[in-house]
């Protein structure tokens, strides 16, 4: 929301750059690709007593 309505006032370019970037769905790849490496890192932790 404050990328599309420029809430963060930045420049013409970058504002333009990241209104592309969520066209493209970058956003919804980086969220995915946070919540993988925090559950990797709770299994990590640990292990199978996570499940059991």
């Amino acid at each position: 929301m404050n990328i599309r309505d420029n809430n963060l006032f930045l420049p013409a370019r970058a504002h333009e750059a990241a209104k592309a970037a969520l066209r493209m769905g970058i956003d919804i790849a980086f969220v995915t690709l946070w919540l993988a490496v925090v559950a990797g890192l709770v299994f990590w932790k640990y292990g199978a007593s996570v499940f059991g």
